[in-house]
This record gives structure tokens, C-alpha cells and sequence, in this order.
């Protein structure tokens, strides 16, 4: 994964903990409800939208909370974010690889609360940065995200951001094919 370097925004400390996210289920619609519960009993003001396209009348019913019609273009979503302190990424089963989200909270900044374990082992990773959802849900998780929200925020070095940066990922590219 990469992502390009002109979106690029140094951190500026928001006065409110507020979380975004914006997706498709892809089977995460229930895990993103209950989620959404824990994290506002953490004090964390959520911005959950999912794309509520082929559901039918009682699972739009379920899900009314978080369910959104409204589509966004890239540079409307980029404003959504820019306007919150957390990045929400809750993977597909299996998926390990960083997403697009996991670049957009590093180039812009933000905190990311994940269930993505793998992300533990990339030279990003920083405790203080991204909190990684345990796999069992228990009383404790309420305190952790306390505990997350508080500590401050490691700004990412130009070092980082240039390794993942497109032309970086471009020059790589290039030279192993060749």
C-alpha cells in the first residue's frame, strides 16, 4: 500500500476525541455497531457511516444508526477527515496488509484504532499512534481506548512517510521488475 505525500498534513491536536469511518459491511456491519456503543462509553464521538447499498428493509432497520446513502467523493471524505482525531480500519477476514486507511492516519496524522494485528510488526507502529483492538471484547476495553486517548501523539517522521510514499513504491516497483 501507498499513498502520496501531498496529502500530507502535520498534526494539530483536536480538542475532542471524534472517530471517522466510512466503508461498505464486507461482513463488518455488527462488529461496527457494538464498536460504535464501546467507543462512545470511551468518550469518543462517532462518525460511523456504512454504505447501506443491497440491504434489505429489516437489516436497514438494524443498522439505521450507522447506515448512510450518501456517497463521497474522495476529496469530501479527505474534509471528513481532516475534521476527526481517530481513523476507524476494521479489516475483512484475513486481511493483513495496511489499507488505505492505515496510510491515510499516517500521512494525515491521525490516531487509528484497528483489529488488524499485523500492523504491529511495520515500522509505523507506535502504541502511542494505534490501538489495536483485542480479538475478544471484554469489561477492560473501555479503559484501554481511555488509556490510548490520552497518551500523545508520535508525529510520523518524514522518513516513514517517504518509504510509503507512491513514488517511493514506484521506484521500487520499477527496480524489481528490472
Amino acid at each position: 500500500m501507498f499513498y502520496c505525500e501531498k496529502y500530507y498534513e502535520p498534526y494539530e491536536p483536536c480538542k475532542k476525541n471524534k472517530l471517522f469511518f466510512l466503508g461498505v459491511d464486507k461482513g463488518r456491519a455488527d462488529l461496527l455497531l457494538c464498536l460504535k456503543a464501546v467507543f462512545e462509553e470511551s468518550g469518543i464521538e462517532c462518525d460511523i457511516r456504512l454504505l447501506a447499498s443491497g440491504l434489505n428493509k429489516k437489516r436497514r432497520q438494524e443498522l439505521k444508526s450507522i447506515l448512510t446513502d450518501k456517497r463521497l467523493s474522495y476529496e469530501e471524505y479527505l474534509t471528513q477527515l481532516q475534521r476527526c482525531s481517530l481513523i476507524l480500519d476494521i479489516t475483512q477476514f484475513g486481511q493483513m496488509a495496511p489499507t488505505m486507511r492505515v496510510m491515510e492516519a499516517i500521512y494525515l496524522s491521525k490516531k487509528l484504532i484497528t483489529n488488524n494485528r499485523s500492523l504491529s510488526s511495520y515500522d509505523f507502529y507506535t502504541e502511542n499512534n494505534i490501538f489495536i483492538l483485542p480479538d475478544e471484547h471484554d469489561d477492560s476495553l473501555t479503559d484501554q481506548l481511555k488509556d490510548f486517548l490520552v497518551r500523545p501523539f508520535m508525529p510520523y517522521s518524514y522518513k516513514i512517510r517517504k518509504k510509503y510514499d507512491y513514488y517511493e513504491w514506484q521506484t521500487h516497483f520499477h527496480t524489481t521488475i528490472m
